[in-house]
């Protein structure tokens, strides 16, 4: 698995659920408002062994970004992937296959704290996926 970097603060929020405060000691993406830091993680392409994000964050790693646009990764393995991340100071994040409410609901619903949207051509794109960030706040079912 590749280390990557993040140069651009992100602003997605990470939360693990609505009730429980994430398990986190340190958040990969600043809060709103605080400044910005570079933040390194891995991206799993094709290897997932439940050993991975041990691995990863051993390696320094604060986030593992799992990609289901261009690999075989299905939801099911997804699912255990994130369990194997819980109790760990690594934070789980998907590309799901396209930005349509389902592909992002089920991501939510799986447990990622965090989601990649491919092929967003315009900067107005992203804002058709608003319903499905409703789904975090409780707003949409």
């Amino acid at each position: 698995m590749p280390i990557i970097k993040v140069d651009r603060p992100c602003t997605f929020p990470l939360r693990h659920s609505l009730t429980t405060p994430p398990s986190h000691a340190r958040q990969p993406c600043p809060r709103p408002g605080s400044p910005p830091r570079r933040a390194y993680g891995a991206i799993g392409l094709e290897f997932f062994s439940p050993g991975i994000p041990q691995i990863c964050q051993n390696a320094g790693a604060e986030f593992i970004l799992y990609d289901m646009e261009h690999t075989g990764l299905s939801f099911e393995t997804l699912k255990m992937q994130v369990a194997l991340c819980r109790g760990l100071d690594i934070v789980p994040m998907v590309r799901v296959p396209r930005g349509e409410y389902h592909f992002i609901a089920r991501a939510l619903d799986v447990g990622v704290l965090g989601v990649m949207v491919p092929m967003v051509a315009a900067p107005r794109k992203p804002r058709t996926s608003r319903p499905a960030r409703a789904i975090r706040s409780g707003s949409a079912r």
